[in-house]
């Protein structure tokens, strides 16, 4: 069906514009063949609401979307103020709704849900709530067959993918105005919390992109403006970072707030609308089995499977093509549709092919955005529908979850882990995290040791794997080398034990106290710690993070700040301190600020930081290292650049603005590539490249930024940086060769086998040196890093150049291909360059991954304040 009222509107705008017959001609036959060939309906620029949802009986005092916003859905992508708006409408018109706010963005816009279901389940919706949550935390199974089940319905976790946010607003409209017996019975039985936009500021950025490049006369040129944002894009947050992959990590605010409002609700199936590539159709879960998380519970598969069922009748009835159990995988425990089977609930993931604009060519035919808006709403209302009919089923696998995973586990070696580590900081943060997941957590009480390692009683714990989060338990500490398929959508592994870098262990026998239950991390003593009259220095250790951003308030303010390299015995009053390389000393003698001035400015500046100092008697020190040793290096304050813009990953360039901005509370200039070659470099003595290609930067911005690293400042290179520079000739490192041998292997199979050779993302041990200035604050001769990546170096020249390299045992957890060990091993993982008076600095390994890699925090700090003590003998020339 050819919907006229469409096509009569593009011949005014061609005539208007253009008067040219045959171009409306041609237009013409571009809808007749979308028409024939994909079954795309372009009808929805209409005002009917009836292209988006079934024909029945609507409250008509409720208004449409169209009607309240002025245009047709899919005529303009919403912004997120104008979603706000639209859905406090709706909370004032329809008793079925309420409007709830569970936290803010990084930009300070609202994170909304819409509490649907009927009135009187409003009215006792607190008892909804703690009786749900009861049955999960005792196992039990609902004897009342009205009990209502939890569906979450999340859109737009990609701010760029719009039709989720779009459909959003429709399906919330149906759920208000919608008048028949199956809606008062989806609503008497299920309470729906419609969560409309996971990604505020993403989308905020995309809309205005998308609104401001569209023609009145639609382009579908795939070339066209509208559908190429400019960097970094809408799909990320502010900070740049992927929000799809921080359910389980807990990076960023909006995380944070969406796991409370998880928790607090715990819904029984959470579905997740995304996009995808615009020559694709439509999928909806089950994805690959053989890629599923093995920890997750079969049970979970054959509720997706059974709901599938739904979403296929429902797009056929409206003749939309589809696709199931490819591509998309269950294993990342990070995304918003895997989470969830970590605990008990089922998550689904729809994926639809992104107009990415308006209307855009795809090899399937023109994809109109109100077409992709039409799937995921169909899709949302198939969830609910599916829902209903399978809601006892549900509720029970979810009362049960618990129980069958103890049967299940029970079998397991380990019996839970017990971790310790020296910095307080990381033991809280790290703890913070597991309670944020509702993982029990308990107080190691004695002195224990564990494959030789010691645990202190009162300062180390204990995660039981027989608890209440047992799977997420389980994923928090276990490493995993063998796997069913090769293949990954993401990484191949995560283990944030490692990522911490905590001293941990299996505990096999579980004969340990598990009394003392851990409600909140430790509260630490910050500041100045013991009397400082009559100081004649004062000292602060490196053993967490927090002492880089002190150094650097130290250092803003002016007061001299000394680095040792060696280790430092202070004798206290009879006892004998150790202070390990990289702790600061801080001398009274030289200062601008007098003695009791200096110690009323250090308290405050140490308990701002979460620091802690101790006052010196003396500067002699029990050997012969003192604090007027000739070996101490005065620090610089950190003046630093990042390169951004086209051609750079926007991930890892957030990486390093999100790491300066919300832990080193530190700017850090941001410099586009296009402008690059008109900035002076003269104020910065830090340049980060993260990781990129780097296309724009011409052979005189290399030249630029060798004669600016020559009069004595520092490049820090992360990832494929380093492939830049080694082609500018700013740094010498010769790639290993690869086998490239090619095996003859079955056509249907291609994909397979191409998929086997990539490292998407893996646990690698490194071996480091813990005297070289990159690695003070590390007291082990090894640490861990996420590596991605078959590209590997030969050794330096100089052997101290790379302070840090992978041993021949370096897999720690995940998938690597066949073959690449000889590759990795010996391989350098850091390396020091020198030219003249300067330094770069070359991180094989991302340090500050997704922004929870804490185990690469202290070596990332350390090039950034202690990078230019680094002796120039020890680099590569």
């Amino acid at each position: 069906m050819i919907h006229m009222r469409y096509i009569q509107q593009q011949k005014y705008n061609f005539k208007t514009k253009h008067s040219n017959l045959m171009m409306i001609r041609k237009l013409l036959l571009a809808i007749l063949l979308s028409v024939c060939f994909t079954g795309v309906d372009l009808n929805a620029q209409n005002d009917n609401i009836d292209y988006f949802l079934p024909k029945g009986n609507y409250n008509t005092g409720i208004k449409t979307p169209t009607a309240f916003f002025g245009f047709s859905s899919g005529e303009w992508h919403i912004s997120h103020d104008q979603l706000l708006m639209y859905m406090r409408y709706l909370d004032g018109a329809s008793e079925r709704i309420t409007m709830h706010e569970y936290g803010r963005t990084i930009e300070n816009r609202p994170l909304i849900y819409m509490l649907v279901t009927t009135p009187e389940n409003h009215q006792n919706i607190e008892t909804i709530r703690s009786e749900h949550l009861d049955r999960i935390k005792n196992g039990n199974t609902s004897k009342n067959k009205e009990t209502p089940g939890i569906l979450y319905q999340g859109y737009s976790i990609h701010g760029n993918e719009a039709s989720g946010i779009n459909a959003a607003v429709i399906v919330a409209y149906y759920l208000a105005a919608f008048n028949d017996n199956y809606i008062n019975e989806l609503l008497s039985k299920s309470i729906i919390l419609l969560d409309p936009c996971l990604n505020p500021d993403g989308v905020q950025r995309f809309s205005t992109w998308v609104n401001s490049h569209k023609s009145q006369s639609l382009v579908s040129d795939p070339n066209s403006r509208e559908f190429n944002e400019t960097w970094p894009g809408g799909r990320y947050n502010h900070y740049w970072f992927d929000l799809n992959r921080d359910w389980l990590p807990l990076v960023h605010k909006e995380s944070k707030a969406r796991i409370k409002l998880f928790n607090k609700w715990r819904p029984h199936l959470l579905t997740d609308h995304h996009e995808m590539g615009t020559n694709s159709t439509f999928f909806f879960q089950p994805g690959i089995p053989s890629r599923n998380n093995p920890n997750t519970p079969a049970e979970n598969f054959v509720l997706t499977e059974k709901l599938a069922e739904y979403h296929a009748g429902a797009l056929d009835s409206i003749g939309s093509l589809y696709f199931t159990k490819e591509i998309f995988d269950d294993f990342y425990y990070g995304k918003g549709s895997t989470y969830p089977e970590a605990r008990g609930c089922v998550g689904i993931l729809f994926e639809q092919a992104s107009s990415r604009g308006h209307l855009q060519e795809s090899v399937n035919g023109p994809v109109a955005f109100a077409f992709t808006i039409r799937n995921q709403v169909v899709t949302s209302l198939s969830s609910q529908k599916g829902f209903l009919k399978l809601r006892r089923e549900f509720i029970d696998y979810q009362a049960s979850f618990q129980k069958s995973m103890h049967n299940q586990l029970d079998k397991s070696a380990a019996k839970g882990w017990i971790f310790t580590d020296r910095s307080q900081w990381k033991l809280n943060d790290f703890i913070s995290l597991l309670l944020s997941h509702e993982i029990e957590v308990f107080e190691n009480v004695s002195d224990i040791t564990i494959n030789g390692k010691k645990y202190e009683g009162g300062k180390s714990y204990i995660v039981p794997l027989i608890q209440s989060e047992s799977i997420l338990a389980k994923t928090f500490f276990e490493k995993v080398r063998s796997f069913q398929d090769s293949t990954f959508y993401d990484i191949s592994t995560w283990t944030p034990s490692l990522a911490y870098d905590l001293q941990h262990d299996e505990i096999t026998q579980m004969s340990l106290s598990l009394k003392n239950k851990i409600t909140a991390p430790k509260k630490e003593e910050m500041g100045l710690l013991g009397p400082a009259e009559n100081a004649y220095a004062y000292i602060s250790s490196v053993k967490d993070p927090h002492t880089h951003r002190f150094i650097y308030d130290l250092l803003k303010n002016q007061i001299q700040v000394k680095l040792i390299h060696q280790p430092l015995d202070i004798n206290e009053s009879g006892k004998t301190n150790a202070y390990a390389p990289g702790s600061i000393i801080i001398p009274v003698q030289g200062q601008q600020l007098d003695g009791k001035a200096l110690q009323i400015k250090l308290d405050s500046l140490a308990k701002l930081t979460s620091a802690r100092i101790c006052a010196l008697k003396s500067g002699n020190g029990v050997e012969e290292y003192t604090l007027g040793h000739p070996d101490l290096d005065a620090l610089k304050l950190p003046v630093a650049a990042l390169l951004a813009g086209d051609g750079i990953e926007p991930s890892s360039a957030g990486e390093i603005w999100h790491h300066f901005d919300e832990h080193l509370k530190i700017p850090l200039s941001i410099i586009d590539v296009y402008k690059f070659r008109s900035v002076s470099l003269d104020r910065y003595n830090i340049l980060l490249l993260a990781s990129g290609q780097y296309h724009r930067l011409m052979e005189s911005d290399a030249k630029k930024i060798d004669e600016w690293i020559k009069k004595g400042n520092t490049l820090i290179l992360i990832d494929e940086a380093i492939t830049w520079a080694t082609k500018n000739n700013l740094l010498q490192l010769k790639e290993k060769k690869q086998d490239t041998q090619n095996q003859k292997i079955p056509y249907n199979n291609l994909s397979n086998n191409r998929g086997a050779k990539v490292l998407a993302g893996s646990i690698f041990k490194i071996e480091i040196d813990p005297s070289h200035p990159l690695f003070y604050g590390y007291d082990t001769k090894h640490t861990y890093v996420m590596h991605s990546g078959t590209r590997f170096y030969e050794k330096p020249n100089q052997p101290m150049a790379s302070p840090a390299s992978y041993p021949k045992d370096f897999l720690t957890s995940g998938y690597i291909p066949k073959g690449i060990e000889k590759e990795v091993a010996d391989a350098p993982a850091i390396t020091v360059h020198r030219l003249e008076n300067g330094r770069i600095i070359a991180f094989q390994d991302n340090p500050l991954f997704r922004g929870f890699w804490k185990a690469g925090y202290y070596m990332f700090n350390n090039a950034l304040f202690f990078g230019h003590t680094i002796k120039s003998e020890s680099m590569e020339r």
